[in-house]
Formats: structure tokens, sequence, C-alpha cells
């Protein structure tokens, strides 16, 4: 559950760059989290402080949670893509 918790947890901070933000100004909290994720407060709450614990998650000044490897899964798909388009236009040169 904590491994599934912290994918949902990459996804809702892809678009504010890895901070885990209800909007532009206002940081999630366990109870935010726990609805957005359809899961409970206090699996929530043990699940953040296991990702500080190992690094996966860092907690800035103004209380924002911050995922700390999401440029990692960023460009793990980029660069997959970036494969399969390279061996896809080179398959076609060796047609007869």
């Amino acid at each position: 559950i904590y491994v599934l918790l912290l994918l949902k947890l990459y996804l809702i901070s892809l678009p504010y760059n890895g901070l885990l933000l209800v909007s532009e100004d206002l940081p999630h909290t366990f109870q935010t989290l726990a609805v957005i994720t359809r899961s409970q407060a206090g699996t929530v709450e043990h699940a953040i402080n296991i990702y500080l614990k190992f690094g996966l998650i860092e907690i800035l000044a103004n209380h924002t949670y911050y995922m700390t490897d999401i440029q990692l899964f960023i460009g793990l798909r980029q660069s997959a893509n970036v494969w399969r388009d390279f061996a896809f236009n080179n398959s076609f040169h060796h047609l007869p």
C-alpha cells in the first residue's frame, strides 16, 4: 500500500513540479492527501514519515512537501520516448 501511495503522490505533484500543493500557494495536509488518494489520514501520515526517513520527500520552509525524485521519473519517461522513436525511425532503414 505504501508503494501505491507513493506513486499517487508523485502523480499529484506533477502539475507543481514535485510540490504537493492544493493550489499555487496552499500545501496539502495529511487529510487532503487522504481524501485525494482515498486512504486514511493515519496511513498517509505514517507513509509520509517513512518517505521522509528514506529521503523520498522533503519538507520545505513553508510546510510544503516536495517529492525529491520527481525529475528522475519525468526524465525516465522522456528517455523511453526518445529510445522508442529512435528504434522506430531506424527500423525503416533496414527494409529492402
